[in-house]
C-alpha cells in the first residue's frame, strides 16, 4: 500500500525523516546496550553467586565439622584408667560412678556447640540409653540404636532436618516441646574391630544453619535449598519445604550434576532462571546448595536500566517531534501560502497579491511568480477587453434580428382576428407586438430586471396563443425576491421560441408552459469542499410538454452546453436557441452560469438555468456601458 499522504507532502516527508533519523539509531542503542547489558549481568551474576555460595559451603562445612568432631567424644578421652566413656560403653558398666561419667561427657559434647538441642547414648552391652536435653538428664533400656545406620563403619551420618524427639525413651519431666533439628549419628566400634558397642547422636538445631543460609539470597526475590543426596531438604526459604523430600526433576537434575559448582537454567511453568548450585562433599555430609534466581530478579537492573533509556527516548522523540513540527512549519508554511494563492489564481482571481515576506529562495520564487501573474493578468485585461467588445457587437447585431416568418404569421392572425370580431382582442394582440418590436430593437440595454424580461415572454406567448388559436396554456411564477434581479435581454424568448419551433405538436390537445423563477442557494457543504462562500443563485425553470429530445441527441447537446466558455459561441448554430442564450450567460458569469436540458415524463422537456446574483455584476456594468 502507497502512503499516499507521504508522497504528496514534504512536511510530512520531513517529520518522517527526522523521526526515523532519532528513533532508529535510539531504539538500535538501547536494544544493543540491553543484550550487552543482559550478558553483563550475567556473568557477573553467576561470578558474584559462585563465590557467595563457595563461601556458604565453607562456613557450613566448617560449623558441621565442629559438630562432627563432638561426636568423637568416646575415641578422644586419652585418660588411663578403666572409668573412660569408651571403657564403659565396652564393658556396659552401669554402676553409679560409670553413669557419673557418661553423663559429664555427654554435658561436654553438648556444649561444642551452643545451637546443640539434646545428645543420646546407646550402649550395645548393656541396652542402656541415656538423654541429655538442655542439661536435664533420662535414661532408660533400649533395645536397639534408634535409627538404623548405613553399614559405613567410623563413620559419622547426618540424618536430615526434623522434628526432635526422645529416642524411645519413656516419657519423663520436664516436658520440652520438639525443635526442628538435624542430627549427626556416630556409631561407636570396638577399636580396631569393625564390633559396634553403641551409638552417640547429635541434635542440633537450625539457627546457625538458617542464619548462614540468609546471607546467600535476598527473600522475597531468590530462592535457597539445601538438600542432602536422597533429595531431602535440610533447609529452604520457604519453611513449608524444610524437612521434605522433593522429586521435581529439578532437584533429580540438580543433584545428578557432577561437578563442585556450576550453574544452569531452568524454563518451566513454575519456575523460569537460572540455578547457581555448590555440592558439599565430606565423608559424612553429602550436601547440595542452590540458589534459585528468576528472570525477574535476575534482570531486575537491566530492565531498569531499559526504562530509564526508554524514557529518556520518549523524552527525546517528544522534542524533536515538536522540534520537525516547527521546523516543517518555518518551510512549509510559506508554501501552502503559495499554493492557496495559486489556487485563488486558477478559480480566477488573477489580482491575488501574494505576500511572501522571506529572503531565502521561497521568497524569492513568490516574487518571481508573482511578477509573472501580473504579466499574464496585464494580457488577459487586453484580450478581455477585445472580447468582450466584440461580443456586444454581435448581441446588438442579433437583437436587432427580426424573423419575417413570425411576423409575417404574427401579423396575419391579427388581421384575421381583426377582420372577423372587430373588438378590443385586436387592439391587445397589436400592443403585445408594439412591446415586443420596442424590446427587441431597443440595444442600448444589455441587462434588464427579471420582471421586464418576463414582461417580453408574457407578450410573446399571448401572440403565439392567438396563432394556435388559443389552444395554449402559460403560466409563470416569480418569487418576488427574484423580480428585480438583472438578467441578460432576451433571456426566456429563445427558448420559449424552440418550443414552437421543435416541440409544440401542431395537431392534438392543448399546449402548456409553465416558467418558475426563484431564489436558490448553493450547497454549503459543497461551498465549504470548494473553499467559497454560500452563493445565491437565481433559478428559472421553462417546462413544456412537447415532444421530447431522443435520448442520444439530447446526451450530445448537453455535452455542447457544458463546454468551457468561449467554446459554444462559435458552433455554427443558426438564429438564437439554447447554445446562444447559454454563450451570453458565460460571456456575463463565466462558468458560473449553467443550463440543464432533461426530457419530462410522459412528454415534455425541462429547461433549468443557474444565473448567479452577484458575481459578473462589474463585467455586466462594464458591458452596459
Amino acid at each position: 500500500m502507497r502512503l499516499s499522504f507521504i508522497e504528496g507532502s514534504i512536511r510530512s516527508k520531513l517529520i518522517l525523516f527526522l523521526l526515523i533519523a532519532i528513533i532508529v539509531p535510539m531504539t538500535a542503542s538501547i536494544v544493543i546496550s540491553y543484550f550487552y547489558t543482559q550478558d553483563q549481568v550475567i556473568e557477573e551474576s553467576v561470578r558474584s553467586n559462585t563465590n557467595l555460595m563457595f563461601q556458604g559451603s565453607t562456613n557450613l562445612t566448617n560449623y558441621m565439622n565442629i559438630v562432627e568432631q563432638s561426636s568423637l567424644t568416646p575415641y578422644t578421652d586419652t585418660r588411663t584408667g578403666t572409668n573412660t566413656l569408651f571403657k564403659i560403653m565396652e564393658r556396659g558398666l552401669t554402676d553409679y560412678m560409670s553413669k557419673a561419667e557418661i553423663y559429664s561427657s555427654l554435658i561436654n559434647t553438648s556444649r561444642a556447640v551452643k545451637e546443640i538441642h539434646q545428645v543420646y547414648l546407646y550402649i550395645q552391652e548393656s541396652k542402656d540409653a541415656y538423654l541429655l536435653n538442655n542439661g536435664n538428664k533420662k535414661e532408660g533400656i533400649g533395645t536397639e540404636p534408634y535409627r538404623s545406620l548405613p553399614d559405613a563403619p567410623y563413620r559419622a551420618y547426618v540424618e536430615p532436618t526434623h522434628l526432635s524427639h526422645d529416642y524411645g525413651l519413656p516419657k519423663q519431666s520436664p516436658y520440652y516441646a520438639p525443635q526442628t533439628v538435624i542430627s549427626i549419628h556416630r556409631p561407636i566400634y570396638k577399636v580396631p574391630t569393625a564390633e559396634r558397642i553403641g551409638q552417640l547422636s547429635i541434635d542440633v538445631k537450625l539457627d546457625v544453619i538458617r542464619s548462614i543460609s540468609e546471607q546467600l539470597y535476598t527473600r522475597g526475590k531468590e530462592d535457597l535449598y539445601i538438600l542432602d543426596h536422597e533429595g531431602y531438604v535440610i533447609y529452604a526459604g520457604d519453611e513449608k519445604w524444610t524437612g521434605k523430600h522433593l522429586n521435581d526433576e529439578w532437584a533429580k537434575d540438580l543433584l545428578s550434576r557432577e561437578a563442585d559448582s556450576g550453574h544452569y537454567n531452568s524454563s518451566d511453568e513454575i519456575f523460569k532462571g537460572m540455578n547457581v548450585y555448590q555440592h558439599i562433599r565430606t565423608p559424612y555430609l553429602q550436601w547440595t546448595i542452590v540458589k534459585r534466581i528468576p528472570d525477574t530478579t535476575l534482570y531486575e537492573s537491566v530492565r531498569q536500566m531499559t526504562e530509564i533509556n526508554v524514557i529518556v527516548m520518549s523524552a527525546s522523540i517528544l522534542i524533536i517531534v515538536l522540534g520537525a513540527l516547527y521546523i516543517s512549519v518555518l518551510f512549509t508554511q510559506p508554501i501552502k501560502q503559495l499554493i492557496r494563492s495559486i489556487t485563488q489564481i486558477g478559480a480566477g482571481r488573477l489580482d491575488v497579491d501574494i505576500d511572501v515576506r522571506r529572503s531565502d529562495e521561497i521568497g524569492i520564487l513568490a516574487r518571481r511568480f508573482q511578477g509573472m501573474m501580473q504579466t499574464i493578468n496585464n494580457l488577459i485585461m487586453k484580450e478581455y477587453k477585445l472580447e468582450i467588445a466584440n461580443k456586444t457587437n454581435q448581441l446588438k447585431a442579433l437583437q436587432a434580428q427580426i424573423n419575417p416568418h413570425f411576423m409575417n404569421n404574427a401579423l396575419q392572425s391579427i388581421g384575421t382576428l381583426a377582420l372577423q370580431h372587430n373588438e378590443k382582442k385586436i387592439y391587445t394582440l397589436i400592443s403585445s407586438l408594439g412591446k415586443m418590436m420596442r424590446y427587441n430593437m431597443n440595444t442600448n440595454e444589455a441587462l434588464v430586471p427579471l420582471s421586464k424580461e418576463m414582461e417580453h415572454a408574457k407578450a410573446y406567448l399571448e401572440l403565439q396563443g392567438q396563432r394556435f388559436e388559443d389552444k395554449l396554456t402559460a403560466k409563470f411564477y416569480v418569487e418576488p425576491e427574484a423580480s428585480a434581479i438583472v438578467v441578460p435581454k432576451m433571456l426566456l424568448q429563445p427558448i420559449i421560441e424552440n418550443y414552437f419551433k421543435h416541440g409544440y405538436e401542431t395537431q392534438g390537445g392543448e399546449g402548456t408552459i409553465d416558467i418558475d423563477c426563484r431564489v436558490v442557494h448553493t450547497d454549503p457543504i459543497h461551498a465549504a469542499n470548494d473553499e467559497q462562500h454560500v452563493e445565491q443563485l437565481l433559478r428559472i425553470e421553462i417546462r413544456n410538454n412537447g415532444r421530447s429530445i431522443d435520448e442520444d441527441d439530447l446526451l450530445e447537446l448537453q455535452a455542447r452546453l457544458d463546454l468551457p466558455p468561449g467554446s459554444v459561441t462559435d458552433l455554427g448554430y443558426e438564429g438564437v436557441g439554447l447554445l446562444n442564450v447559454l454563450s451570453r450567460l458565460k460571456l456575463y458569469f463565466n462558468d458560473n452560469a449553467t443550463m440543464t436540458i432533461e426530457n419530462v415524463q410522459p412528454v415534455g422537456l425541462t429547461v433549468v438555468m443557474m444565473i448567479p446574483t452577484t458575481k459578473g455584476v462589474e463585467r455586466v456594468e462594464s458591458i452596459n456601458r
